[in-house]
């Protein structure tokens, strides 16, 4: 009895462990892997009309239309994550590439108006792996974009959403 049972588990283990043909996967094409792109949903009862494009290697964080021509888009760059923001001046139709030359993470956008606006990024220079949210950097322009002025928050952490109230004061959460 012995014997029938250890010659059954041996045929079964060599039958199980034979060679059986696999049918490959069936993988899209690398380009189409690797491109990203942000989708846009309308509320029920709305449709979406596309108006332009924003050709750029990342992801959308904050768009800002301040009227019906003028708005700003923040994008974080998928190589290095760094900040980049964008400017329409026609609703929309083309965006120009503000060239800002920050090297950090965006975190959040705020205008005032067509001139004035706020965006924070998250500044891990140094970082040793712990607490590395705690630095925050704000940049202000005050002439539509042109340049950017760097005001740090020491006290400032994460990514907290940044707002105007009474177009006077701005607050960012502490």
């Amino acid at each position: 009895m012995k014997n029938t049972l250890l010659f059954l588990m041996l045929i079964s283990l060599l039958f199980s462990c034979r060679k059986t043909t696999e049918t490959p996967l069936d993988m899209p094409d690398t380009e189409d892997i690797c491109r990203h792109r942000e989708a846009l949903f309308s509320p029920q009862g709305y449709e979406i009309e596309s108006i332009g494009t924003l050709d750029f290697n990342g992801g959308m964080d904050a768009f800002r239309m301040l009227d019906q021509q003028t708005g700003y888009a923040l994008a974080s760059n998928n190589v290095g994550g760094y900040a980049e923001v964008f400017k329409t001046e026609n609703g929309g139709i083309s965006w120009t590439n503000l060239e800002v030359n920050i090297p950090f993470r965006p975190l959040a956008m705020v205008f005032r108006d067509t001139d004035y606006g706020l965006i924070t990024v998250n500044d891990r220079t140094g970082c040793d792996g712990t607490d590395c949210l705690s630095r925050t950097v704000a940049f202000r322009t005050e002439n539509g974009g042109t340049t950017w002025e760097r005001i740090e928050y020491l006290k400032y952490r994460g990514c907290s959403p940044i707002w105007f109230t009474m177009m006077t004061a701005f607050f960012m959460p502490i």
